[in-house]
């Protein structure tokens, strides 16, 4: 079964388009792991502070790949300065429908 999670971040005062930058560039990177299935930035309608990203990796092994990768640990220390708490949070997510019969 494949791992979901929602990544939730808050850009700080006039860091908002520096962050948007970084994490479209970086989306194009982790798009290219192997076990990245989905990787797409999003940000909250009506305030673009906060910015959201669904990922979707083919298994748990693969999402600790993408977070042991040395671009993901770049990208964390990069952001930890420009964005609320200095880190994304992250919600891991399951099917509703993959557990019903």
């Amino acid at each position: 079964m494949s791992v979901i999670v929602v990544a939730y971040m808050r850009c700080m005062s006039a860091m908002q388009g520096t962050v948007h930058a970084m994490v479209v560039d970086h989306a194009r990177t982790v798009r290219r792991e192997p076990g990245c299935i989905r990787f797409m930035p999003y940000v909250e309608h009506g305030d673009e502070d906060v910015v959201v990203v669904l990922e979707e990796y083919r298994s748990e092994s693969d999402f600790q790949s993408h977070l042991a990768a040395n671009h993901s640990r770049a990208f964390n220390r990069a952001i930890a300065s420009l964005v609320v708490g200095g880190k994304s949070t992250l919600t891991h997510l399951r099917s509703l429908e993959a557990a019903r019969p």
